[in-house]
């Protein structure tokens, strides 16, 4: 493997997330995914979608701002300045890893349809105002945006939580059914089928042995 016989890396650029040396050139390339050594300094392809543009980082200012890290074949490694190593150091001479934590880590919750299943908090309260028994299937939800570093942002938002895994009979909850089909029956449909709806070319979601009312996945896990 190409970084498994490098000792010291200078820099190093993976899709989506930007993990650099030089934080003063290299500034919010979200969308950075490849790296590439070349003649007179290092470049990156941004990858945005159509656009491939190689950037230059200053070769001059490489050389003398340079991080280095080091590692052995086989080890896990960090590109990190050296604060931040020690810090790395101190927290897993006292900390657990999570490997080694008697959790079960699932994927999330997959509805298929956000637009239809996620709902405001004030939508939420128009559906039990509506029908009480809507609070039954109701549950506060973190999207991945509300997942901070250390802590989580709590966004009012709500996922109408017909599992598969929980059997529900949407006749017993007609506000939530309801709000629902306000979307298209066929877009809620889980055959993966294309339909025109007067000129319009509606995607349903994909196929599953699902309900229309259910989300995509079974969410089995809902009781953990």
């Amino acid at each position: 493997m190409y970084f498994g016989k490098i000792t010291n890396l200078k820099a190093l650029i993976f899709h989506s997330l930007l993990v650099t040396a030089y934080p003063d050139v290299a500034i919010n390339h979200r969308f950075a995914s490849a790296l590439k050594v070349c003649d007179g300094g290092i470049f990156w392809n941004t990858g945005r979608r159509g656009k491939r543009k190689c950037q230059k980082i200053s070769s001059e200012y490489i050389e003398h701002n340079p991080v280095f890290t080091q590692f052995e074949v086989g080890q896990s490694w960090a590109i990190l300045s050296p604060i931040e190593a020690s810090i790395k150091r101190k927290i897993e001479a006292i900390g657990t890893p999570l490997r080694d934590w008697d959790v079960r880590i699932n994927y999330g919750i997959k509805t298929g349809y956000n637009e239809a299943f996620i709902i405001s908090g004030a939508k939420k309260d128009e559906l039990i105002a509506q029908d009480p028994k809507s609070a039954e299937i109701i549950r506060p939800i973190l999207r991945g945006k509300d997942i901070k570093r250390y802590y989580y942002k709590f966004a009012d938002q709500w996922v109408i939580a017909t599992f598969p895994s929980r059997r529900y009979n949407i006749e017993s909850y007609p506000a939530v059914k309801k709000h629902l089909l306000s979307f298209g029956r066929q877009r809620l449909e889980q055959t993966g089928r294309e339909y025109e709806i007067d000129g319009i070319k509606v995607k349903a979601r994909k196929k599953t042995n699902n309900k229309w009312f259910e989300t995509q996945d079974s969410i089995s896990y809902w009781d953990e």
